[in-house]
């Protein structure tokens, strides 16, 4: 049961990408075309920035499942290259602790 769990979240993750991906290939199309568009023909069309901007912000949200699910999101492994895995440790929980907390005191508003 948990397999097919994780197989239909594997999915949905990557179908997430996909989006993202495409999200972003089709606001540089976009972005290419209204630059074209305003300074070789003097001509501006006013739903395409607003049309980037957009997908823009779904692909970052969106495509940011796709990320967690690659476990690709960003760590401070600058400081764990210095650190030993009890150090490591040490400061995943210290930094825990204050997220969790301005967290939770988020969400009592």
């Amino acid at each position: 049961m948990i397999d097919k769990y994780l197989k239909i979240t594997k999915k949905i993750a990557t179908a997430c990408g996909v989006f993202a991906a495409a999200s972003i290939m089709l606001s540089i199309v976009i972005v290419t075309e209204l630059v074209l568009e305003r300074y070789i023909f003097g001509n501006a069309i006013t739903w395409q920035p607003e049309l980037v901007t957009h997908l823009l912000v779904a692909s970052t949200f969106i495509g940011s499942a796709y990320v967690f699910a690659e476990n690709g999101h960003v760590n401070m492994d600058y400081f764990y290259t210095f650190l030993s895995e009890k150090g490591v440790t040490i400061l995943k929980i210290s930094t825990s602790i204050p997220v969790s907390y301005t967290h939770l005191r988020a969400h009592e508003t």
